[in-house]
């Protein structure tokens, strides 16, 4: 139900966070960083060699301030200078109507803060739908069974079917025969991305009796004699081979 009609959840993560202290400076309240002396504040160290060919010149990275430019001389105590903490963070998360199993949701700058304060990641939420005790899910439409007694199929009725959006009625018309489905429409899944509605399908299942009383059997075969099995197709005969059998032996 909540992946069909979308649902929020209150969610708590652990992530890397700016400092709460330094905020993410790394140094200590009223401290500054000190330019690096190896490379004179721009990151990089070059070094020139004599080849054969003539000179090279080589670019590293700082192997000092790790490219940074900079030292920090006095590192904040509270994340020893790392400009990130772990902490606990609660979140919204908002489920669409119409998602699916295995359906990842992008929470942007929801991951965790980068290093030296840069952008933050990401949050990937990977969503799994549970199965249904009745209905089963193909696309954005419904399926169920519904069982159904001889005489209905016979006879014809008015049935109560449950949907996702609750009870309502649904027309078995006369000679409704085992297997047939019918189409309760815009009962299923709302389309994720677009204004259209699935359908409910469903198919009848005929319960045959499974023990019959003196009276009922003769009522059956009663009305067996009247209609006889000429003309029958496979499957009306099937479903009259299973009435016989509900009936036991002569």
């Amino acid at each position: 139900e909540e992946a069909v009609f979308g649902t929020e959840y209150d969610v708590e993560i652990q992530r890397m966070d700016v400092c709460s202290k330094c905020q993410g400076s790394k140094s200590e309240t009223g401290s500054a960083p000190t330019t690096c002396t190896n490379c004179k504040g721009s990151g990089q160290v070059r070094r020139s060699q004599q080849g054969f060919f003539g000179q090279f010149h080589q670019v590293t990275t700082c192997n000092v301030c790790q490219g940074l430019g900079s030292k920090i001389s006095n590192p904040c105590k509270h994340c020893r200078g790392a400009g990130r903490e772990r902490r606990t963070r609660k979140l919204v998360i908002s489920i669409p109507a119409g998602i699916e199993d295995s359906t990842q949701i992008r929470l942007s700058r929801e991951g965790e803060a980068g290093t030296n304060n840069g952008r933050p990641g990401d949050l990937y939420v990977l969503v799994r739908v549970q199965t249904h005790e009745i209905f089963k899910r193909n696309g954005i439409d419904i399926y169920y069974s519904q069982p159904i007694s001889v005489f209905q199929a016979t006879l014809g009725a008015t049935i109560i079917v449950p949907t996702l959006d609750g009870d309502t009625e649904l027309e078995i018309p006369a000679g409704t025969q085992p297997g047939e489905v019918f189409t309760l429409k815009e009962k299923g899944v709302p389309q994720l991305r677009g204004p259209k509605r699935g359908d409910q399908l469903v198919t009848v299942d005929i319960k045959v009796p499974e023990a019959l009383n003196d009276e009922q059997r003769a009522v059956f075969r009663q009305l067996g004699e009247m209609l006889g099995e000429d003309g029958l197709d496979e499957n009306q005969k099937g479903f009259f081979d299973k009435i016989k059998d509900a009936f036991g032996p002569e």
